[in-house]
């Protein structure tokens, strides 16, 4: 354990963490599309479909609950 260097590194230091968000679905579609009106990058959907207990090609209805992930700030 006295292997590590002390980190001084402001940039690293104020990093803010990956929170996980709930938003409220505005209109009927499939998930895929409700992840692009949220800016998901596509190699996160997949992951985001799972954390839902849904697949990309579901219909959700308008008023449905769907947990995202809203990243951090770097410092």
């Amino acid at each position: 354990m006295g292997g590590f260097k002390r980190l001084t590194d402001p940039r690293k230091i104020n990093v803010t963490p990956d929170r996980i968000q709930i938003v409220t679905v505005s209109q009927t579609d499939r998930l895929d599309n409700i992840f692009r009106r949220y800016r998901i990058q596509d190699a996160e959907m997949e992951t985001l479909a799972v954390l839902n207990n849904m697949m990309l090609s579901d219909q959700i209805p308008k008023g449905t609950l769907l947990k995202i992930v809203a990243k951090g700030q770097k410092g």
